[in-house]
């Protein structure tokens, strides 16, 4: 694959590709990277609204992202963050042609929703 030139601006990216300048908008990045985190298993939810859980931070042509996420009891926690680290960074990097450099996971909280479905509650008489 090409290496690809990307000039990062205030409220937007630009990206040389091989079909010529593509504008990617910091919300767009923000909405695919909350999209991407929450199609991994173990991921329940974003700690608060995705400008606030997914920090971007762009440094000399990489991109430095920051994570704060809700995750559910279904899996280890270094099982999910590994998942969520790789499969972020193949998507991310595939879909806009920019390079992730970090991406740091901060788990804000655990969740056990869905974890007792199959325990029928218990009468006392």
């Amino acid at each position: 694959m090409r290496k690809r030139k990307a000039e990062f601006f205030h409220k937007y990216v630009e990206v040389e590709t091989d079909l010529g300048m593509v504008i990617l908008p910091h919300r767009l990045l923000h909405q695919l990277v909350e999209h991407i985190i929450l199609s991994v298993p173990g991921v329940e939810a974003l700690e608060k609204s995705s400008e606030e859980s997914v920090r971007i931070e762009f440094r000399k042509k990489v991109i430095y992202i920051s994570l704060y996420v809700v995750l559910n009891l279904t899996k280890r926690v270094p099982e999910v963050s590994w998942e969520l680290q790789k499969k972020l960074k193949e998507k991310f990097e595939s879909q806009t042609g920019l390079r992730l450099e970090r991406i740091d996971i901060n788990v804000q909280e655990f969740s056990a929703l869905g974890l007792n479905d199959d325990i029928s509650p218990v009468l006392v008489p």
